[in-house]
């Protein structure tokens, strides 16, 4: 059982065995907090780097409002996204290792959940240095999009890498049910937005091989996509997952579940999987069709 380290203590011990837990994670989610704030340190300073000679120098030109536009919606895709992931992260491991009932941890599948939450943060390094001035004249915003389908690529491996069970431990079955319900909503919403990706910017670039994530001669439509399509796939994992992931009353959640999640808990899963898998093969489709992976051709042609 996963319960069987708290088998046989006192009240008050296993009062502690819960705090020591909650300590132990704590300093974790410090270390996380750490390490996403440099990537928004770095952000911001290749934001304002960009706006300096803008704000500084009266004989500059002033963006117009359709490039201001994209950059405030670009800045939102990383700060929300960013701020999201982080936000998921904390709670999964305070729901995995600090809460009743405790999970029995082993020291490789505690690492490798640590791991994985440290691995997610990769990309968003790459989204923040994405904002400088050199990068964007250079190629537009090519890296900050690259950087996104890097991290759903990233997150979709990962996620599938931990469902196998080699490389998990004993998780109660309170926990095993809510996390088979997120990571089949994970899976399936992730594929269907970067299959979403895929498909737009294959289509913004391949009458032409225009470059559809330039700035030269005004912000194409393309960039207005991807934010929005990374917004609402932002507020699609927030609201669908909340009762799953915030502390939620028993007698609410049932409630606050909304399509599709009730739809996967009725026995339908397979299904969704299915979905899923049929959405990221469309995606690895679009991805070789567009040549979203060639940097050095976009780098050319933006």
């Amino acid at each position: 059982m996963a319960d069987d380290q708290a088998e046989g203590m006192s009240l008050e011990d296993r009062k502690d065995l819960v705090r020591q837990s909650e300590r132990t994670i704590d300093n974790l989610k410090r270390i996380l907090a750490f390490v996403f704030s440099l990537s928004f340190g770095l952000a911001a300073s290749r934001i304002f780097e960009r706006l300096g000679p803008t704000l500084t120098d009266p004989t500059q030109p002033f963006p117009t409002i359709g490039v201001l536009l994209v950059h405030l919606e670009m800045t939102s895709v990383f700060a929300v996204t960013a701020a999201l992931f982080f936000h998921q992260g904390a709670k999964f491991l305070d729901i995995r290792y600090a809460k009743e009932p405790i999970s029995t941890p082993t020291p490789a599948g505690f690492a490798f959940d640590f791991g994985v939450q440290m691995l997610t943060m990769v990309p968003f390094y790459a989204m923040a240095f994405s904002f400088g001035k050199d990068v964007i004249a250079s190629s537009g915003y090519y890296w900050l999009f690259m950087s996104y389908v890097t991290l759903i690529v990233l997150g979709l491996v990962l996620l599938i890498i931990s469902s196998i069970p080699r490389v998990r431990h004993t998780i109660p079955q309170e926990e095993l049910k809510r996390e088979l319900t997120t990571r089949i909503y994970w899976f399936v919403m992730n594929s269907f937005f970067l299959m979403l990706l895929a498909i737009t910017f294959f289509a913004s670039s391949s009458p032409n091989d225009s470059c559809p994530v330039g700035l030269q001669g005004g912000p194409s439509l393309f960039l207005y996509a991807f934010g929005a399509i990374v917004l609402v796939r932002d507020w699609m994992d927030y609201s669908r997952t909340w009762p799953y992931i915030y502390p939620t009353p028993a007698n609410q959640i049932d409630k606050l579940k909304k399509w599709p999640m009730n739809n996967i808990e009725r026995g339908n899963a397979f299904k969704w999987i299915s979905f899923g898998a049929l959405f990221l093969i469309a995606s690895a489709t679009f991805i070789i069709l567009g040549r979203i992976y060639d940097y050095h051709h976009w780098t050319i042609i933006c």
